[in-house]
């Protein structure tokens, strides 16, 4: 947990952190395998707040119009998203990130903030018509000190997320190992990650190949550790290289000293 900063920011944070990579999964093939199996006989999924910031880096939500499965997202994690989309008061008026050993400024602009903003209500009515808004009162029934442990190290979000994925025997859709490793020894509670459901996806025809591997090529790119490169994946990131290379040749930065 960043504290003060809700979960887009700080995946937007770690994504843009070379030296922070984001855990998903150890990357071995009895976890694949047993996420494969649980996530294709499951019909209901937890939201975890890590993987909803996955669907929003990836933008996922342009191109699904509606989901083949029901999937339960905590009222908290549902206001905070709201707020966000509302909340201008905090917007940048410019941010620093790193290329190399260099640092390089990007500007924001009223009409950039208004369009970020417009875009996070955008997804939060995505969100609120392809889920199912619950309560985050199972976290009450977790035995107090491991509840207290679990919000300290995860934040009340997404420790609700677990609570309730145990408390209504869901599979909990996380990209957060750790989060993953808790929810299963602290509470039961069987795990998925979005690389597994962007497949399931595939599977039920709600998204394409070419869908499938545009999103798998973009995880790298965010710093997703241990997802499985597919040919397809490997072409569509070969691809996006080269349109990098082209790019930064024709595109200026300004270079902070």
């Amino acid at each position: 947990v960043i504290s003060g900063v809700d979960t887009l920011d700080a995946a937007s944070h770690i994504a843009g952190s070379p030296e922070l990579p984001i855990r998903c999964c150890y990357g071995n093939d009895e976890e694949f395998n047993e996420a494969i199996t649980a996530t294709a006989t499951s019909s209901v999924f937890v939201l975890c707040p890590t993987a909803l910031a996955t669907i929003w880096m990836l933008r996922v939500w342009e191109t699904i119009q509606e989901l083949p499965f029901k999937l339960l997202v905590t009222r908290g994690t549902m206001e905070e998203l709201r707020r966000k989309g509302e909340d201008n008061s905090q917007a940048p008026k410019m941010y620093v990130s790193k290329l190399g050993n260099e640092y390089v400024r990007h500007d924001v602009s009223a009409m950039d903030v208004e369009q970020y903003r417009t875009k996070l209500r955008e997804f939060y009515h995505w969100l609120l018509s392809n889920s199912e808004t619950v309560d985050g009162l199972a976290l009450l029934q977790v035995e107090a000190e491991k509840r207290e442990m679990l919000v300290q190290m995860f934040g009340d979000n997404a420790a609700q997320s677990m609570a309730v994925a145990a408390a209504t025997d869901s599979i909990l859709w996380t990209d957060d190992i750790a989060i993953a490793e808790f929810s299963s020894t602290s509470l039961g509670v069987q795990r998925t990650w979005s690389e597994i459901l962007f497949a399931h996806l595939r599977d039920n025809k709600t998204i394409n190949s070419v869908e499938l591997a545009e999103f798998g090529a973009e995880m790298p790119g965010y710093g997703y550790r241990h997802f499985r490169l597919t040919p397809d994946v490997a072409i569509a990131c070969a691809t996006r290289l080269c349109r990098s290379i082209l790019a930064r040749k024709t595109k200026s930065s300004i270079i902070l000293p």
